[in-house]
């Protein structure tokens, strides 16, 4: 059965669906102090019970499914982008093949914890961002970029933020850190994370 974190959130998630309570983590239907991280893993975690029992399986779906759409992404992105299956390929596979890494045992792709919807969430958002600074007038990659932050945020917490220096630097590189603060779409997207976050 479920070993170590992955346990005592998979019973937060069942007693999240048993409770009917969405905005309150529990365990042993007390309010859980030990993680005080945002719920959109248990929403996921609570529906996949619903459907499937509460089982392992139905517990780690979550995430086996956010590391087949980072596979995904992986894939598209290198057809769309470089024009090219074979290194798409190589990458997921590469991606696939690290011991102990995206497949291993500890908080991954295979277990019933934060990190691979952490991962996808960001990994979709940097996609994003990258695909802004590439085409600035396409507002949407901007905005799209926040929602998919959001749900990161919505995930792990603070956690999600680490990129965001990053990203920065790299709008300076790309010279456009000056048309994006004149953005407006910037503001509304800044606008809606903070009013997502907050009433979460």
């Amino acid at each position: 059965m479920l070993r170590w974190d992955e346990g005592r959130y998979g019973i937060s998630s069942y007693e999240m669906l048993q409770n009917k309570n969405p905005f309150i983590v529990t365990y042993l239907n007390k309010p859980s102090f030990d993680s005080t991280k945002p719920p959109l893993m248990h929403w996921l975690q609570a529906i996949s019970i619903a459907l499937f029992g509460f089982n392992e399986t139905s517990v780690r779906l979550p995430s086996a499914f956010a590391g087949l759409i980072i596979c995904i992404v992986i894939m598209s992105f290198s057809i769309k982008r470089f024009n090219s299956f074979s290194l798409g390929a190589i990458c997921t596979l590469l991606l696939l093949s690290t011991p102990d890494g995206f497949c291993g045992i500890h908080h991954c792709v295979r277990s019933a914890d934060y990190d691979a919807l952490l991962a996808m969430f960001s990994f979709i958002a940097i996609i994003y961002f990258f695909l802004y600074n590439q085409q600035p007038e396409k507002q949407k990659y901007l905005f799209l970029t926040f929602v998919f932050f959001t749900c990161a945020f919505l995930t792990k917490g603070v956690a999600a933020l680490f990129y965001a220096p990053g990203l920065f630097i790299y709008a300076i590189i790309k010279g456009n850190v000056v048309p994006l603060l004149k953005n407006k779409w910037l503001y509304f997207s800044i606008v809606f994370f903070v009013f997502t976050v907050g009433f979460i």
